[in-house]
């Protein structure tokens, strides 16, 4: 199977990518690969979970920001 190298691109905040990288420095990582090592323990929990719903528990509210463009068009929404 192997490991592949792919490039990615993720919408954070300053405030995240701030963080991850003091993460990565106490660590002795590089920022990429504390992400690949998250990313990769994320899936397998979801791949548990089954659902993201199941895997948050509902505790954490799934960000919406972003997301209008996936909405069917209402013309109410653009007055």
């Amino acid at each position: 199977m192997g490991i592949w190298k792919v490039g990615t691109n993720a919408k954070i905040t300053v405030e995240t990518r701030a963080m991850l990288e003091e993460f990565a420095a106490k660590e002795h990582r590089s920022l990429g690969n504390l992400c690949f090592v998250l990313l990769t323990w994320a899936t397998e929990q979801l791949q548990k979970a089954g659902t993201i719903e199941r895997l948050l528990g509902k505790r954490v509210p799934i960000p919406k920001q972003g997301l209008q463009r996936n909405k069917p068009w209402n013309a109410e929404s653009i007055k």
